[in-house]
């Protein structure tokens, strides 16, 4: 009997050069040689794959194409590669690269394929170039610079870039010069673009033709210039002391049809939350839970049986298997933290919600669990934080797993009130290790979980002392002073130039009942480490004062 040879992978492309206006479209496409096994031929995409698959490069406006649809199916993320099975003897993809503004170097793109479980790999590499094409003539256009009004900003602050024109290198063409300003992805959302606190287009932008546009990954944007002075104002997004200090940088693109210079090509900002003196209380959420049953059964002899929960998980990102359970986050939850660098401060978070276990021949119902942080614990693979049963079984299992370093622990959201913490590893615990009686299964990797909540801020207390209580009318140097003492988190507070207060400090109201005699025999106000502030609740009511504390220690002086 000849024994049939293993299929091969090969990956090619009929497109080795690539350019913006000519020629937008890339080409690749992997092909089996021999008969297809059922379920498909695994290999490994890695090289520069996950470069070429970015929204800033590919159009958006233009769908990739994967012809047959079913034909290369996604096992594993493993960024920077990734896992696929091959299921049709040709697929092929077409991928639109954007023709954008930028005037670039040629890009070369090396993608290379390797073989995975045993399969055989054929022609392993394809490679492109992606040119800004003929009709880009480098070094041409106006020259062009950016700055900004202040660099070093609070939440809430104004402050302007502005972008100027040098007309004697060339003139702002018919129409406008359109302009890119980069960033990190996301970047755009600290600062207020639309809504009631967003951009004017009236009032807040000068020498700009329409709107500012967003670039395509969320952190760049484009605007069009018509004078050679412009300029827009804006001010920086309050979601809530839950970063600390951030450095952000901008760096205006060099452009096919306008160039920058070295000292007026970037510009880096730092906005100061106050997150570093904050605390958080978790509030409620749900916690999704993937496990290994395979690898668990195999290794421990574990496996499922059922869940019993009135939650669904949150879903996760493509390549990455589906969370099987989610478990809602109980009322008993007092976990409390600090969102900058994400340190526990105490508590525990608690869940509803049970997985009945099949444990060799038995079975064990484990659940209710609680998550909770010990120092102790953690090492350059474990967070400190670990999951506990706190239902009594036959086994008095007690910690079941160790959470790994999670990939994202943060505060976010448009109001500051949602918690992210996850994917974080699944880590067998010693206890059920030793329970299991094998020591050498700590510390295996069985699964992950994600916390995915709302959050409360742990507001500040303000105490008021007023010294003398008793002042004798037309008694020279006739005075009182109130101390405010506050006891938590003051945001941090922007001054001018001069020295006037911008933004920042705390809020606090005064009742003053009886503000109009008060006024009529005292008109001397001192003010040390606050100033009066003029929100709209306190415009409403003539009795209430609006202050804003700037210190632990303030005072207001009246003579």
């Amino acid at each position: 009997m000849v024994e049939a040879l293993p299929p091969v992978v090969s990956i090619s492309t009929t497109t080795p050069l690539v350019s913006e206006d000519e020629n937008p479209v890339i080409n690749l496409t992997f092909t089996v040689d021999g008969p297809i096994p059922f379920g498909g031929v695994p290999f490994t995409i890695g090289g520069d794959f996950t470069d070429l698959f970015v929204p800033r490069l590919l159009d958006g406006n233009v769908a990739t194409v994967i012809d047959p649809e079913d034909g290369l199916i996604g096992v594993a993320n493993r960024d920077p590669e990734f896992d696929v099975l091959l299921t049709a003897p040709e697929v092929v993809i077409e991928a639109s690269i954007f023709d954008d503004i930028i005037e670039e170097v040629d890009q070369v793109f090396e993608l290379e394929i390797f073989s995975l479980d045993g399969s055989v790999i054929g022609n392993s590499v394809a490679s492109f170039t992606i040119v800004d094409g003929d009709s880009v003539i480098p070094g041409s256009g106006p020259t062009v610079t950016l700055s900004v009004s202040d660099t070093e900003l609070i939440e809430g602050e104004e402050f302007t870039v502005f972008f100027d024109v040098d007309e004697t290198t060339g003139a702002i063409p018919a129409g406008g010069l359109q302009l890119f300003v980069d960033s990190g992805a996301t970047d755009l959302g600290e600062f207020n673009i639309f809504g009631e606190n967003g951009i004017d287009p009236e009032t807040d932008l000068v020498g700009i033709a329409g709107f500012p546009e967003q670039g395509d990954d969320l952190g760049g944007f484009f605007v069009t210039v018509v004078e050679p002075s412009a300029s827009i104002t804006l001010s920086v997004f309050e979601d809530g002391p839950n970063e600390g200090l951030e450095t952000i940088n901008f760096s205006l693109a060099n452009g096919e049809q306008y160039e920058v210079t070295p000292d007026g090509q970037d510009v880096t900002l730092t906005i100061n939350d106050g997150g570093e003196g904050a605390e958080y209380d978790l509030e409620s959420g749900v916690t999704s839970v993937y496990l290994d049953f395979d690898l668990l059964e195999d290794v421990a002899g574990i496996s499922l049986v059922s869940a019993d929960s009135d939650v669904e998980p949150e879903d996760r990102f493509a390549f990455l298997p589906e969370f099987q359970v989610g478990f809602e986050i109980t009322d008993e939850t007092d976990f409390r933290f600090e969102p900058v660098g994400f340190v526990p401060v105490g508590g525990s978070i608690e869940h509803a919600g049970t997985i009945t276990l099949a444990v060799g021949e038995a079975q064990v119902t484990v659940g209710e669990f609680s998550i909770g942080y010990n120092a102790a614990r953690a090492s350059e693979r474990r967070s400190g934080f670990f999951v506990a049963d706190t239902l009594d079984d036959a086994l008095g299992l007690g910690i079941l797993f160790d959470l790994g370093i999670p990939e994202t622990a943060a505060v976010s959201g448009i109001d500051g009130d949602d918690l992210n913490l996850g994917d974080a590893d699944l880590l067998l615990s010693p206890e059920l290790a030793g329970a299991l009686g094998n020591a050498d299964l700590a510390g295996a990797d069985v699964g992950d979980a994600r916390v995915d909540g709302l959050v409360s801020l742990v507001l500040p207390s303000v105490s008021v002392s007023i010294t003398p209580d008793t002042v004798i009318e037309n008694e020279d140097g006739a005075s009182f002073t109130g101390t405010f003492t506050v006891d938590g988190n003051i945001p941090p507070v922007a001054f001018d130039a001069d020295g006037n207060y911008v933004a920042g400090g705390l809020s606090v109201f005064l009742d003053v009942k009886e503000v109009f005699e008060l006024a009529n025999q005292f008109d001397t106000f001192i003010e040390t480490n606050l100033t009066f502030g003029s929100s709209e609740a306190a415009a409403s009511q003539p009795n209430i004062f609006e202050l804003i504390l700037f210190e632990e220690t303030s005072e207001l002086t009246i003579t």
